[in-house]
């Protein structure tokens, strides 16, 4: 299974450049060549020109016109029962994370996503939360990377 990267944009009046990983591969180290790179973007900033744009919120953003997405895959997102006990409270994130990644491991659009990472050579997961790192497509990412989701 291909790595995904994940690029957090600048901190709303920090200044401060994004931070970026890079891509890293299989067991062995190496880039599955048959996947293509992903990220996730806040909705409202602007993605590279050449980017498929999945928007994986259960509801749509406000002011979004439909041509800043590709497609929407609002299965991809939490379930309303679990949005709303976050609430995008910092201290429920842990749980949030937990309940979160129990409904990704049942959910078809995750496959969906995968198989549009082979179709497109670069694809950014889009969200409309504030938070750039604790939200639904932070987390979507680490899951579909295989890793934990920091919970600072």
């Amino acid at each position: 299974m291909a790595q995904f990267f994940h690029e957090l944009a600048a901190e709303p009046d920090s200044g401060a450049a994004a931070g970026s990983g890079a891509a890293a591969g299989s067991a062995a180290g190496g880039y599955d060549a048959d996947m293509g790179t992903m990220r996730i973007l806040r909705v409202y900033e602007d993605p590279e020109p050449d980017e498929y744009r999945i928007l994986v919120d259960r509801l749509w953003p406000r002011g979004i016109k439909k041509d800043r997405v590709d497609v929407w895959l609002k299965e991809a997102g939490p379930s309303t029962e679990v949005r709303n006990a976050f609430n995008h409270q910092p201290e429920r994130f842990a749980t949030f994370v937990k309940d979160y990644r129990a409904e990704l491991a049942g959910n078809p659009a995750v496959e969906q996503i995968r198989m549009l990472s082979v179709e497109h050579a670069k694809v950014v997961l889009l969200y409309s939360a504030r938070d750039h790192r604790q939200n639904q497509a932070q987390v979507l990412l680490d899951y579909l990377n295989g890793v934990d989701t920091e919970l600072d």
